[in-house]
């Protein structure tokens, strides 16, 4: 079961590499990395240098030269070898573990620093921790950083009246923020009576109430697709943040 739709519950992440206008080309639906190196799942474990993606899915991998070559006045071009962004808090689901997957999936090589003035060799993307939101958002309209993770539900009120300085270049896909899990040897009696109880919960004022407690959940419900389809996106994402969950 996941609790849905409720504030701080179900997020929409914003992957903000959210960047200043400055040096960089119009806005644009899909957009290219370069310059990266890109481990492709065939039988040799091959690996190239770009990716082009196409809303939040991988539309091509390639060479520099051969993935450039899609790009068309309406593509955005990104070449973050050297430079260095900005996540939230490292325990943070929207602000660093989900952006930085992302990232690391279409192939960008992603190292830690302490200092957002360092030397980044061309090879990689620095990254640090401003370990808030806000920090995030003013590092990169001060140019501190080229970019930064931001969740969505802040986005807007962070930017303010500087919205229109600011790009989205990556969205990431909605996930559920909080599951609900019980032991596989419970009575499946009692499983099935504590679903019916916490589906139910947003029926009543006692109820409602209650959710409302718990970071500001409006009801809990079930996988629409079940648990392993609507969780399978996450599982292709962990294995790029495990080193970041102590695994």
């Amino acid at each position: 079961m996941r609790k849905d739709f409720g504030y701080k519950t179900f997020i929409t992440v914003f992957l903000t590499v959210c960047v200043s206008q400055i040096g960089f080309a119009q806005t644009a639906p899909d957009v290219v990395f370069v310059n990266g190196k890109v481990l492709t799942v065939d039988e040799a474990f091959s690996d190239t240098q770009a990716v082009a993606v196409s809303g939040n899915k991988i539309a091509a991998v390639g060479s520099t030269d051969e993935i450039s070559e899609l790009a068309d006045v309406d593509t955005q071009v990104v070449d973050l070898e050297g430079r260095i962004i900005a996540f939230g808090e490292p325990f943070s689901t929207s602000g660093f573990l989900m952006p930085k997957a992302a990232l690391a999936s279409a192939g960008l090589r992603l190292v830690n620093y302490e200092d957002p003035a360092a030397s980044i060799p061309g090879d990689r993307v620095g990254y640090v921790f401003s370990n808030d939101a806000e920090n995030t958002m003013f590092w990169v309209l001060k140019q501190k950083v080229v970019a930064g993770a931001v969740n969505a539900d802040y986005f807007e009120a962070l930017a303010g009246d500087r919205i229109s300085e600011l790009r989205i270049l990556l969205t990431t896909e909605a996930v559920p923020r909080n599951v609900v899990c019980a032991r596989r040897d419970l009575d499946p009696k009692v499983v099935q009576a504590i679903e019916d109880l916490l589906l139910e919960m947003h029926l009543n004022d006692e109820g409602r109430a209650s959710l409302e407690k718990f970071e500001e959940t409006t009801r809990f419900d079930r996988f629409p697709g079940g648990s392993d389809q609507d969780l399978a996106h996450i599982l292709t994402l962990l294995p790029h943040v495990q080193e970041d969950l102590g695994q």
